[in-house]
């Protein structure tokens, strides 16, 4: 499993944070630093994605490109660029919104042990507020949506993203 992590938008949270800034959007243009993150998304799609077969085996990836977009969106930046930028990427064959109640996912977000980034830096209304984000760049993607509720029965789960799985590559489903 690879993660793709933007080292400019750590970098500039880092700087906005040591600064005595919340936020980088609020200490650093949002549209240059979203801008900068594409090139370098892209620049890590083409070294990590693009040489693996996409024929032979089933990829997935949480991080392409519908969240790069949606991340793009949450400080107020046109995300019509960079989706143009993101254009020349592979078609996805689907895109899996794992989608829950942003108050559900907050709750679950303060029982986990590690927490996460976004209990450190922001409230319950930045969950609503990606919601909505994650919602309007699926639109942006140009390829089928299986929006799967992940408040349901875990078996349930494995049953919808099996089906969306065999819906898209049934040779492949054995090797999941």
């Amino acid at each position: 499993m690879r993660t793709w992590p933007s080292t400019v938008k750590r970098i500039a949270a880092d700087t906005a944070h040591n600064s005595g800034g919340p936020v980088w959007w609020e200490f650093f243009s949002p549209t240059a630093i979203e801008t900068a993150a594409a090139f370098e998304h892209l620049g890590a799609v083409y070294q990590h994605l693009l040489p693996l077969d996409e024929h032979r085996q089933v990829i997935l990836t949480g991080t392409y490109p519908v969240r790069w977009l949606a991340t793009a969106l949450l400080p107020g930046v046109d995300p019509g660029p960079r989706a143009a930028l993101y254009v020349c990427l592979p078609v996805l064959a689907v895109s899996l919104w794992l989608d829950t109640d942003p108050n559900t996912a907050w709750e679950r977000l303060l029982s986990r042990p590690e927490r996460d980034h976004l209990t450190t830096t922001s409230t319950p209304n930045h969950l609503s507020r990606y919601h909505q984000a994650m919602a309007t760049a699926q639109d942006l993607v140009g390829c089928p949506v299986a929006r799967i509720l992940v408040c349901a029965p875990t078996t349930t789960l494995g049953y919808t993203q099996g089906r969306w799985l065999t819906m898209y590559s049934p040779e492949a489903v054995t090797q999941v």
